[in-house]
């Protein structure tokens, strides 16, 4: 089937002779119609695509909750530090505990 003329169409596909040939299985296979897939992929690719501005948005957001963390972080770290202090006034031995960020 090196050449399409139209007598490789008609070649058998299996020897037995069953009546099948190139032709039954090309338009089975609708070689000769055209391929759209490829025309929609290609929307859909492109729409999906992030974009610089996209991303840089996504990078200022996550950048806006870490500044929110590290805020919480060190309120929660000056609570415990008043509350610590509070247990020592009374007498109550708390260990200092160390968090990092």
């Amino acid at each position: 089937m090196e050449n399409n003329s139209s007598d490789d169409e008609n070649d058998f596909v299996f020897d037995d002779n069953d009546g099948l040939t190139w032709s039954h299985v090309s338009r089975a296979i609708r070689v000769h119609e055209p391929s759209y897939l490829t025309r929609i992929s290609m929307v859909m690719k492109e729409s999906f695509r992030p974009n610089r501005i996209n991303l840089e948005k996504r990078l200022k957001n996550k950048e806006d909750e870490l500044n929110v963390c590290k805020s919480n972080f060190e309120v929660l770290q000056t609570q415990m530090d008043i509350m610590r202090s509070a247990l020592l006034a009374i007498g109550i031995q708390v260990p200092k505990v160390i968090l990092w960020l």
